[in-house]
Order: structure tokens, then sequence, then C-alpha cells
């Protein structure tokens, strides 16, 4: 039997990581729809087909750059560079969100950047979402990986909730807001991560 513990505290990081990738996407639902149809008067059956897209392009993309922070394991020790990458990229996409809702006239041919920039934060989004779970080895030997992995699944559900228990709330601080916080959640996560998983070159 493996005696080695778990990493309690890489199992946070991750646990944060996941939380925050959970509460984009929480207020991504909230609000995404609102910005197409009734802000920018695009049907509801293109808010439809942009969900199924996304999910085309996650299914695509994760084993891909699973596969891609594998190798940059082994070269560096960590796939935390790719991480990070995502992750800005996620984030900067995120905020863009808003922002095109707010500088872009819906009557122009620009609004189309609104269901665009959507696609491709998705993708992003996608980049490291597969590697950060692959971290969960680091954590935890492979016999208590289930017991390490129920810590995930429990961030998730109580970031998820979210959209019932704070609906309000989260309404009420207002798209600008409520972007930015998803954004910096993101952010605050890549850098604890970066903290637990420095690189460490493989002789």
């Amino acid at each position: 039997m493996n005696d080695n513990p778990i990493i309690w505290l890489k199992v946070l990081g991750i646990a944060v990581t996941q939380g925050a990738i959970t509460l984009t996407w929480v207020i991504y639902n909230l609000y995404f729809t609102k910005f197409l149809v009734d802000n920018f008067g695009f049907s509801q059956q293109l808010s439809l087909w942009i969900l199924i897209i996304e999910n085309i392009l996650e299914a695509m993309i994760e084993p891909i750059f699973g596969a891609y922070s594998d190798r940059q394991k082994q070269k560096i020790g960590t796939p935390i560079p790719i991480i990070n990458i995502g992750i800005i990229l996620s984030s900067v996409l995120f905020l863009a969100i808003p922002a095109v809702v707010i500088f872009i006239n819906p009557e122009t041919i620009w609004r189309w950047l609104l269901p665009a920039i959507a696609l491709i934060w998705a993708s992003a989004t996608a980049i490291f979402r597969s590697p950060v779970m692959a971290l969960l080895g680091n954590a935890a030997p492979k016999d208590k990986l289930p017991q390490a992995a129920s810590i995930l699944t429990l961030a998730s559900q109580l970031i998820g909730s979210f959209k019932f228990d704070v609906y309000g709330i989260i309404t009420d601080l207002g798209a600008n807001t409520t972007f930015a916080i998803g954004s910096c959640s993101l952010l605050i996560a890549a850098a604890y991560l970066r903290f637990l998983y420095p690189p460490q070159i493989s002789s």
C-alpha cells in the first residue's frame, strides 16, 4: 500500500483554480445570452449554436494541450507555463466580453465580435483545464486520487451553486464588476499555482 500522504496545499491550489474556472462559467452563463439576444439583437438559436460549437472546440482542444503539457512537464518539471498562458489569455478575453457590449454599436457588423470572442474565450479556457487537472497526480498518490479529487468536485459544486444562491448579488454588481471578479479570480489562481509548482529542470 502507498504510504505517501496527500499534499493538501497543492490540492487546495488545484481546487482554487477549478473553482475560478467554474465561477467564470457561472458568470458567463448568467450574462452571455442576455448580451447576445437583448443587447445585440441576435437570435436565441444562435446562442444554442454557440454552446454546441464551444463544446466541440473544448473536446478538440483539451486533449491536444493535455498532451503538450505532459511534454512540457518532462522538459522543465512542471506544466505551469502553459497553464499561465491559458489563464492570462482567458482572463483578458473574459474582460473583453462586456467591453464589446459597452463599446460596440449593435447596429454594425462589429457586433459579430461578441460571439467570436465568446468562442475564443471558451477555447482559451480549454487550453489549461486539462493540464490543471493533471497536476493532481503530483499532489496525491494513485490510491488516494479519488479522495483528493473529491475536493475539486466540492469546489466546483459550491461555486456552481452561486447561480442559484447569490444570483441577485451577482446581477446587482453589474456585468463589468462581475466579469472583473471572474477574471481576477483566474489570475489569483494562476499566481497560487505558480508558487506551489515552481519550474524544476529535469536531469
